[in-house]
């Protein structure tokens, strides 16, 4: 039986410019990334109050693959991974994670043990030169 996904992402800061980590959250027209919650009970019914939260640029959102390097790092879209040889971009294209190299794309499978997360387009993009 398969556990329910994950559903975490990352994004930029728009007043810092870190990437930050948490659940997505579209409100008036801005996107927030949503660090931590805190529930309230009262009798039934569960409240979830939104604590630390950071708006962030939209373009630079990215999802979790549930999946983590060779180090324990989390694999998230818009990654730059190093297998020991090349380098690649972990993008989401028709419903899979692929990691996409300068000569063709590659099927990001939980098997994958050799690759590294060095870095991501926001942060590091001049590792993408080589």
């Amino acid at each position: 039986m398969r556990m329910a996904r994950e559903n975490k992402f990352r994004g930029r800061r728009l007043d810092k410019g870190e990437l930050v980590k948490g659940y997505l959250l579209k409100s008036s027209g801005k996107t927030f990334i949503v660090v931590k919650c805190e529930t309230d009970f009262e009798g039934y019914a569960t409240d979830l109050y939104a604590v630390e939260w950071y708006e962030v640029d939209p373009e630079t959102v990215g999802e979790f693959t549930e999946l983590k390097d060779k180090n324990g790092v989390e694999i998230y879209e818009g990654d730059i991974c190093f297998d020991g040889t090349h380098y690649a971009v972990v993008i989401f294209q028709d419903g899979c994670f692929y990691l996409k190299y300068s000569f063709g794309m590659g099927y990001l499978f939980r098997e994958i043990k050799n690759i590294e997360v060095v870095g991501s387009i926001w942060t590091t993009p001049e590792l993408l030169n080589d």
